[in-house]
């Protein structure tokens, strides 16, 4: 038994029969107040996502620093321990020479923290920019 508009004249039946409720069909515009409100949610997501993207963009960057003042401010940090003599000696000096090899690394482009001395020895007589007797005392 389905609910249908009466003929003129007759009652109007009910939304049940004998036994239960009768079936209640949707329609779009039963729908139409979630519908609305699933786009006002998509569209304040959007913006909400919009907004932080533009403000995230909106810092500035910071410059990088010079590698040669992290160098030297690397360099003026190395402390000679107390007394300076076996690990505390070895360690220092194992400081320096990587710092040493990042200035290398810097200059001339040659990937000196990843060479042995052996290893490094014929690159740097070729592209340090310096004397050849100076080149040698910083080989030596």
């Amino acid at each position: 038994m389905s609910a249908q508009v009466p003929p003129p004249g007759q009652p109007a039946q009910l939304p049940h029969d004998i036994r239960t409720l009768l079936p209640y069909r949707t329609t779009l515009v039963d729908q139409l107040p979630w519908i609305a409100a699933g786009v006002a949610l998509l569209a304040l997501v959007l913006l909400v996502l919009y907004w932080a993207r533009k403000r995230r963009g909106d810092k500035p960057a910071a410059p990088p620093a010079d590698p040669w003042d992290v160098l030297e401010g690397k360099l003026r940090g190395q402390a000679v321990a107390r007394p300076f003599a076996g690990a505390a000696m070895i360690e220092f000096y194992f400081q320096l020479s990587l710092l040493l090899r990042e200035a290398i690394e810097l200059r001339t482009g040659i990937r000196a923290t990843d060479l042995t001395l052996g290893e490094l020895r014929g690159p740097l007589r070729k592209k340090l920019p310096l004397a050849t007797a100076q080149v040698e005392l910083v080989l030596a």
